[in-house]
């Protein structure tokens, strides 16, 4: 692990700035700024967020080692597998959206098995930048219907529940594993 060096007055040449991969220069006044735009330049273009910080120490190790200094290992705080899973299926499912969408009503009738379903997930990560952004497409993907607010992961289907209950065939956008057993009442 590394960290910016606390003690160090001079900066990098050319100031604090990170190149993206396949993708633009960042550049800032601070490192904290760069860090800023890295993350909204990726949830922007629905690229996953990762470790911008840790990605700009990395930067800064290789092409100017006197700006940083290592660090004391900590625990890493991992974001929930859950997480990970919802938000691929969300930015996977807004590349190639649903063409068809059922009513309100029709979609009440499958809230409800969901609702009751073991599948049904709580979402038990912190709100973040990218978690909210993530949660805007997926009401956007709805085409802006309100669905109820317990009705959220399905880790059976590995999909969310308030996108894939309006879609008219789910069955094309659930990532179920084949082999997993899906209870009796399930409508995918």
């Amino acid at each position: 692990m590394l960290k910016l060096n606390p003690d160090q007055l001079r900066q990098p040449h050319g100031g604090h700035h990170f190149l993206i991969p396949n993708g633009p220069a960042v550049k800032g006044e601070s490192a904290k700024e760069v860090i800023k735009k890295i993350t909204e330049y990726r949830i922007n273009n629905g690229i996953p967020v990762g470790n911008p910080e840790e990605e700009l120490l990395y930067f800064y190790a290789l092409h100017w080692p006197y700006m940083v200094e290592p660090a004391e290992i900590g625990k890493p705080t991992e974001k929930s597998s859950w997480f990970q899973d919802w938000a691929r299926w969300v930015r996977k499912t807004w590349k190639n959206p649903p063409k068809k969408l059922i009513t309100t009503k029709e979609a009440s009738y499958r809230w409800d098995v969901c609702l009751t379903c073991p599948h049904n997930r709580g979402f038990d990560w912190k709100e973040t930048d990218e978690s909210s952004a993530i949660t805007q497409r997926t009401f956007l993907l709805r085409k802006g219907i309100e669905a109820p607010k317990d009705l959220q992961y399905c880790d059976l289907h590995k999909a969310d529940l308030s996108v894939l209950t309006f879609i008219e065939t789910p069955e094309s956008f659930s990532e179920k594993n084949k082999d997993s057993e899906q209870p009796p009442k399930c409508w995918v």
